[in-house]
Parts: structure tokens; sequence; C-alpha cells
């Protein structure tokens, strides 16, 4: 059984966090960009993302039952791997509701949300990336995802939103704080 160096379990989070950000990008672009008659294409792009991100977190998982030494919890690790594929996961559920319900236009509020996702899935990965040097600066990008939080609840007073896209957004945001309270 060989031993896995601690830098493989942060760098699987950045590679996943890097996805989060693929995908949340490539959402913007869908939404920015929409052709109905193109969403079932986006959606196989999408899901090729969220595809790869399985296979990082598999790539833990397997890690986590061969490792005898951890560099933080074995269940902390798992925990965190399984709250970014969730949030790949949320980002691929919203092309696939856009694709089985037949949206045909995109609202105006929809692409600022998409840039507000991208936003927080790029804090996540500067989270990730600083993940092994917690003790020192963690704190700082933790305050930074709350200020997205904040911004979202600004949006939110001031915005009549898609109910349905919102709810996914919101499914998506509940990830990404997840994954900065499990930290």
């Amino acid at each position: 059984m060989a031993k896995k160096p601690d830098s493989f379990y942060f760098d699987n989070y950045v590679a996943c966090a890097d996805l989060a950000v693929q995908a949340a990008e490539l959402l913007t672009k869908i939404f920015e960009n929409f052709d109905p008659a193109q969403i079932h294409d986006m959606l196989d792009k999408m899901h090729a993302i969220e595809h790869a991100a399985d296979k990082k977190h598999h790539e833990l998982e397997d890690a986590l039952l061969t490792a005898f030494i951890t560099p933080l919890e074995r269940e902390d690790l798992d925990l965190m791997s399984c709250s970014l594929d969730t949030v790949l996961d949320r980002i691929e559920g919203v092309v696939q509701r856009v694709y089985f319900t037949n949206i045909q236009s995109i609202h105006p509020d929809a692409i600022v949300i998409a840039h507000k996702v991208t936003d927080a899935c790029r804090a996540m990965k500067d989270l990730m990336v600083e993940l092994p040097n917690y003790r020192k600066s963690i704190r700082m990008i933790c305050d930074g995802m709350r200020g997205c939080e904040s911004r979202r609840e600004q949006f939110l007073r001031g915005e009549i939103l898609i109910v349905r896209v919102w709810n996914l957004y919101g499914l998506f945001w509940n990830g990404c704080v997840k994954v900065g309270n499990e930290i």
C-alpha cells in the first residue's frame, strides 16, 4: 500500500474547484449566448465537466480507503470532497433543468446569477488553493466567500427572479457555503 503524499488531497480539491469554475463559466456562456437549439450540446459539455469531477472525487475516496495517515481527519477529507462534488452536480442541474423544461429564453436576472455563481466558484477555488496553508490565510478567504453571500442577499432584495433558476442557485450556493463551513 503506497502512501499518498499530503499534497494529493489538496491538489485533488484544487482540481475539483477548478472544474467547478469551468462549469460555472460554461453556465454563464450558455445563459449569455442562449440558443435552445444548442442546449443539448451544451448539456453534454457540462456533463463532461461534471463527470471529470466525479472521477476526482472517486480518486480521493479510493485513496482514503488505503491511507493509514491523512493530513486531516479522514471523515473531513471525504466530506469536503463530497461538498465540492455537490457544487458541480448542482451547476449541471441548472442546465439539465433548462433542457428538460424546454426553456426558450433566459431572463436577464439569470445571467446576473450565473456571473455570481462563477464569482463564488472562483472564491471557492482560492479557498482550496490556500487550504494547505489553512492556519495563515483561510480566515481571510472565508470572509471573502461570506462577502459573496452578502452580495447575493443584496441582489435578492432589489430584484424579482425566475423561481426555478433561483431555487437551483440557492441549492448551489448552499453547497458553496457548506464547503467554506467544512474548512
